[in-house]
Protein backbone atom coordinates (compact mmCIF):
# COMPACT_ATOMS: atom_id res chain seq x y z
CA UNK A 1 0.00 0.00 0.00
CA UNK A 2 3.53 2.52 0.21
CA UNK A 3 3.93 2.08 -3.09
CA UNK A 4 0.35 3.56 -4.11
CA UNK A 5 0.79 6.22 -1.44
CA UNK A 6 3.89 7.51 -3.08
CA UNK A 7 2.31 7.41 -6.58
CA UNK A 8 -0.45 9.42 -5.24
CA UNK A 9 1.47 11.76 -4.03
CA UNK A 10 3.69 12.07 -6.67
CA UNK A 11 0.97 12.17 -9.30
CA UNK A 12 -0.54 14.92 -7.36
CA UNK A 13 2.35 17.41 -6.79
CA UNK A 14 2.73 16.69 -10.73
CA UNK A 15 -0.93 17.92 -11.34
CA UNK A 16 -0.52 20.88 -9.07
CA UNK A 17 2.39 21.98 -10.68
CA UNK A 18 0.87 21.33 -14.37
CA UNK A 19 -2.60 23.43 -13.32
CA UNK A 20 0.17 26.36 -12.19
CA UNK A 21 1.87 26.37 -15.15
CA UNK A 22 -1.37 27.00 -17.51
CA UNK A 23 -2.73 29.32 -14.48
CA UNK A 24 0.37 31.31 -15.70
CA UNK A 25 -0.10 30.94 -18.98
CA UNK A 26 -3.83 32.25 -18.81
CA UNK A 27 -2.40 35.56 -16.83
CA UNK A 28 0.39 36.03 -19.25
CA UNK A 29 -2.27 35.40 -21.90
CA UNK A 30 -5.23 37.29 -20.15
CA UNK A 31 -3.13 40.80 -18.69
CA UNK A 32 -6.75 41.63 -16.61
CA UNK A 33 -7.15 38.61 -14.54
CA UNK A 34 -3.64 40.36 -13.05
CA UNK A 35 -5.92 42.94 -11.15
CA UNK A 36 -6.62 42.61 -7.70
CA UNK A 37 -10.41 42.08 -8.58
CA UNK A 38 -12.07 39.84 -5.84
CA UNK A 39 -14.77 38.47 -8.62
CA UNK A 40 -11.61 37.87 -10.88
CA UNK A 41 -9.68 36.06 -8.37
CA UNK A 42 -12.63 33.79 -7.37
CA UNK A 43 -12.90 33.16 -11.25
CA UNK A 44 -9.00 32.30 -11.74
CA UNK A 45 -9.05 30.17 -8.32
CA UNK A 46 -12.48 28.17 -9.63
CA UNK A 47 -10.41 27.40 -13.02
CA UNK A 48 -7.49 26.13 -11.43
CA UNK A 49 -9.49 23.37 -9.82
CA UNK A 50 -11.49 22.70 -12.17
CA UNK A 51 -8.66 22.39 -14.74
CA UNK A 52 -6.73 20.43 -11.84
CA UNK A 53 -9.58 18.26 -11.11
CA UNK A 54 -9.80 17.78 -15.15
CA UNK A 55 -6.62 16.79 -15.25
CA UNK A 56 -6.35 14.37 -12.56
CA UNK A 57 -9.89 12.35 -13.95
CA UNK A 58 -8.17 12.26 -16.98
CA UNK A 59 -5.05 10.80 -16.03
CA UNK A 60 -7.09 8.57 -13.79
CA UNK A 61 -9.37 7.50 -16.16
CA UNK A 62 -6.65 6.72 -19.03
CA UNK A 63 -4.15 4.94 -16.47
CA UNK A 64 -6.98 3.07 -14.40
CA UNK A 65 -5.33 4.46 -11.87
CA UNK A 66 -7.64 3.20 -8.54
CA UNK A 67 -5.59 3.99 -5.09
CA UNK A 68 -9.55 4.26 -3.49
CA UNK A 69 -9.51 0.27 -3.73
CA UNK A 70 -6.32 -0.45 -1.66
CA UNK A 71 -7.71 2.23 0.97
CA UNK A 72 -11.32 0.93 1.00
CA UNK A 73 -11.31 -2.80 0.00
CA UNK A 74 -14.62 -3.64 0.96
CA UNK A 75 -16.61 -0.91 0.10
CA UNK A 76 -19.66 -0.67 -2.41
CA UNK A 77 -18.09 2.07 -4.17
CA UNK A 78 -18.13 2.09 -7.93
CA UNK A 79 -16.13 4.26 -10.05
CA UNK A 80 -13.36 4.45 -7.38
CA UNK A 81 -11.01 6.19 -10.07
CA UNK A 82 -13.13 8.93 -10.64
CA UNK A 83 -12.67 9.48 -6.69
CA UNK A 84 -8.74 9.07 -6.92
CA UNK A 85 -8.99 11.37 -9.90
CA UNK A 86 -10.75 14.23 -7.77
CA UNK A 87 -7.92 13.70 -4.59
CA UNK A 88 -4.99 13.64 -7.09
CA UNK A 89 -6.83 16.74 -9.05
CA UNK A 90 -7.38 18.68 -5.76
CA UNK A 91 -3.39 19.09 -5.72
CA UNK A 92 -0.41 18.14 -3.25
CA UNK A 93 -2.03 19.26 0.21
CA UNK A 94 -5.25 16.80 0.33
CA UNK A 95 -3.13 14.52 -1.07
CA UNK A 96 -0.87 14.28 1.80
CA UNK A 97 -3.80 14.62 4.61
CA UNK A 98 -5.11 11.58 3.02
CA UNK A 99 -1.96 9.90 2.87
CA UNK A 100 -1.15 10.55 6.70
CA UNK A 101 -4.77 9.97 7.66
CA UNK A 102 -4.32 6.48 5.94
CA UNK A 103 -0.81 6.01 7.38
CA UNK A 104 -2.17 6.83 11.16
CA UNK A 105 -5.28 4.10 10.60
CA UNK A 106 -2.24 1.23 9.46
CA UNK A 107 -0.70 2.16 12.87
CA UNK A 108 -3.71 2.06 14.63
CA UNK A 109 -4.55 -1.26 13.47
CA UNK A 110 -1.46 -2.74 14.05
CA UNK A 111 -1.20 -1.51 17.50
CA UNK A 112 -4.38 -3.26 18.21
CA UNK A 113 -3.19 -6.58 16.18
CA UNK A 114 -0.16 -6.65 17.90
CA UNK A 115 -2.34 -6.20 21.86
CA UNK A 116 -5.18 -8.62 20.31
Amino acid sequence: MSDSMILLGAIAIGVERWTELWMNLLKMWFPSLKTSDEIQRIILRGSALTFGILSGLVICGVNHIDIISGVLPSSNISNRWILTGILIGLGASPAHEVIKYIEEKKNQAKSQNASS
